[in-house]
This record gives structure tokens, C-alpha cells and sequence, in this order.
């Protein structure tokens, strides 16, 4: 992202200025309040809905022509529903990585629903392209840490489903909340 916006100083100067002020609002959140135990912080819904508009703003500024993103929230009536700060991001930073080739038209779909102020749900959809340089066996921290947190913080109350047809990739997270889990601490 420092490499984009310094090269978008040279050619943009106002896109650059853009992605400076939403890199500032991403990196106060995540460094705004206390980390709370290994998992992380629970916080509202919305919050974790701004800062993915944010950080999808910031991924236009950067994008090619070729790469369509589709974000759908319907939080409105569950807005206060706690979830732990940034659990989709690497979802969503794995959608960009795997599901763009350059030159092919590509649509990266993201959709967050608050059920209930109980459960919640997230899903990424992406192309899936067999030879894409990022399909590499080695790699996959991302979604070994996601799978760590929620551990850590939700134990069995999550279902993380991951799906291929050989076209399309996608992954659905549902979290629900339980007495164990059901706390703010931001």
C-alpha cells in the first residue's frame, strides 16, 4: 500500500492524497483500544462494516479497470452485534490476492448480514484461476490464523465453509454468540 501511494504521488496526486487519508482511518482502528487476550476485542458490527468500506475504498484507488467489487451489508436492525475486530480481513485481502489475474475481467463479491444480534454472517466469492502464481500449496497463514482466533474466542460457536467448483471460490463465516463470547471490550 506505501508503494502505491508513493508511486501515485508522482502521477495522481489526489488519489494519492485519498489513499493516505483512508490508510490513516484503517490504522487508527486497528491500533485504537486494547487487545484483549489472544483472540483480540469484540466490537460492534458497524465498526467492522466502516472499516471494510474503508479498506475496500483504499483497494479501488489501487484496482485495474478489469476488477469489479461487490460489497452488500444488511446490519441495519443488528448494528450493535459484537464481533471480534477484523476477523474478516483476511478473507477479504484473499479474495483480492487469489481472485485477480491480470487482463481478465474478475468480480469479487463480499456480503456481511447481521441475523441477529446473535449471529452473524460473512462471505467472500472470487474467480478461482488454476494456474494464479498465489495458489501455491506453502502458503495459507492467513486463513490458519483466522481459524486460530476463532477458535480462541467462538470454540464451536462458528462455521467456516470453504468452497470450490474449480470457477469460483468462496468462503462463508457465520458466527453466533454464546454467554462465553458475548461481551464488548472496546
Amino acid at each position: 500500500t506505501l508503494n502505491n501511494i508513493y508511486a501515485l504521488c508522482e502521477i495522481d496526486s489526489k488519489r494519492a492524497q485519498q489513499s493516505v487519508h483512508y490508510l490513516s482511518q484503517l490504522l487508527r482502528y486497528i491500533l485504537s483500544g486494547e487487545r484483549s487476550g489472544e483472540g483480540g476485542r469484540m466490537v460492534p458490527v458497524q465498526k467492522e462494516h466502516d472499516f471494510i468500506k474503508t479498506y475496500l475504498q483504499l483497494v479501488y484507488l489501487r484496482m485495474r479497470p478489469n476488477v469489479h467489487v461487490i460489497y452488500n451489508a444488511d446490519i441495519t436492525e443488528f448494528s450493535d452485534a459484537p464481533v471480534l475486530t477484523l476477523i474478516f480481513t483476511s478473507l477479504i485481502e484473499n479474495a483480492f490476492k487469489h481472485g485477480v489475474a491480470s487482463g481478465k475481467e474478475c468480480v469479487i463479491e463480499f456480503g456481511l448480514t447481521a441475523k441477529s444480534m446473535t449471529e452473524i454472517h460473512f462471505f467472500t466469492s472470487n474467480p478461482y484461476f488454476q494456474n494464479h502464481e498465489s495458489n501455491n500449496p506453502e502458503s495459507g497463514i492467513g486463513l490458519e490464523n483466522l481459524r486460530r482466533r476463532l477458535e480462541i474466542v467462538y470454540k464451536d460457536d462458528y462455521n467456516l465453509e470453504i468452497t470450490n467448483d474449480g470457477k469460483t471460490f468462496r468462503v462463508d463465516l457465520t458466527l453466533k454468540y454464546t454467554n462465553n463470547n458475548y461481551y464488548y471490550n472496546a
